[in-house]
């Protein structure tokens, strides 16, 4: 965490994030200083395309450089008594 709040924190490093004002919300509770942070994919999307509803990583990446998202955590593992752990997971290859 040491390494990370450094880099964070290193104002010559320009940082891009999607949606920043919720990650910097989170880090700052963690103490970590998110500075600079030069651009923001989800506020782009959304000035660029105002009206619509897909403003998401997932829906950027799949209208943008047309690739599908990893699943989600309880597509991958399951829900309830059906969820495994992570490390029964079948690997895909």
């Amino acid at each position: 965490m040491k390494r990370l709040k450094t880099v964070l924190e290193d104002p010559k490093i320009e940082k891009v994030a999607q949606n920043a004002k919720f990650d910097l919300l989170v880090l700052g509770e963690l103490g970590i200083a998110v500075a600079p942070v030069t651009f923001d994919t989800m506020l782009a999307s959304y000035c660029v395309a105002p009206n619509s509803r897909a403003h998401g990583l997932d829906a950027l990446a799949l209208r943008h450089l047309k690739l599908a998202m990893a699943p989600t955590i309880t597509e991958l593992i399951g829900t309830g008594k059906k969820q495994i752990t992570m490390t029964r997971r079948p690997s895909s290859g």
